[in-house]
């Protein structure tokens, strides 16, 4: 495969970083937008660019935020088949909350779970307590009876 073009990078770094600050004035048919164009830049096939994680994250995150939880669950599933996604505890928390309110608890534990044991506590700070306090619910269900 050839390297990314860096022109083409920078154009996608600043489409999504356009999406963030838009997201976070709550502006978030406007951040999908710019997500989407960004989107549309990244070469086929796209489930093969580091790029293409950064990007469905963000979709996905976009979607989360608006309750937009199946759809969410789409993006950040794609997001774990590009590079660095397998792992990356914020997709991996994003998942577990849509499973959460989606109602499929177990999936949603394997997830937050794998977000818990790779970034700690620390990532569910500026998340609704629910979220953490199911992972060490299950957690503790997880430990041998004596413990």
């Amino acid at each position: 495969m050839q390297p990314f073009p860096s022109a083409l990078e920078e154009d996608i770094e600043s489409l999504v970083a356009s999406g963030d600050a838009l997201a976070h004035e709550l502006r978030y048919e406007e951040a999908l937008s710019r997500y989407k164009e960004a989107w549309s830049l990244i070469p086929e096939p796209k489930d093969e660019w580091e790029a293409s994680r950064r990007v469905l994250a963000a979709i996905g995150d976009t979607h989360f935020l608006t309750g937009a939880f199946e759809t969410a669950v789409e993006a950040l599933s794609e997001a774990l088949l590009c590079p660095g996604g397998l792992g990356d505890g914020f997709i991996h928390l994003r998942i577990g909350q849509c499973e959460f309110e989606l109602g499929d608890l177990d999936f949603a534990a394997e997830h937050l779970i794998q977000a818990y044991e790779r970034e700690g506590d620390d990532i569910f700070q500026d998340e609704d307590p629910k979220y953490i306090e199911f992972v060490l619910k299950r957690t503790k269900s997880l430990l041998p009876e004596q413990w």
